[in-house]
């Protein structure tokens, strides 16, 4: 029974971040490619310069990777993704 619940939690957290992680593909794929921004839950705001700055997990659905600035790269979770877009810049 556990096993059967963690599972359905399973199953409804990736119906809840599909649709951020599917807008985020929509923006990678476009042609001609314009850069956006991914607004996380924490107010931060990260931005994807070109299409090799952002990889989806084949492990792990749900997870977008982002390559920063600096060149390292951040992990986040589609359920901390807020927005994505071009966003006002501050």
């Amino acid at each position: 029974m556990l096993t059967e619940q963690r599972s359905l939690r399973s199953w409804q957290r990736a119906k809840l971040h599909k649709p951020m992680i599917d807008q985020i593909k929509r923006f990678k794929y476009a042609q001609p490619f314009e850069p956006f921004d991914i607004e996380l839950s924490s107010g931060r705001v990260v931005r994807v310069d070109t299409p090799d700055h952002v990889a989806f997990s084949e492990f792990g659905a749900g997870r977008v990777s982002i390559l920063n600035d600096d060149d390292t790269f951040s992990v986040v979770s589609g359920l901390h993704i807020v927005n994505v877009g071009k966003l006002q810049r501050s």
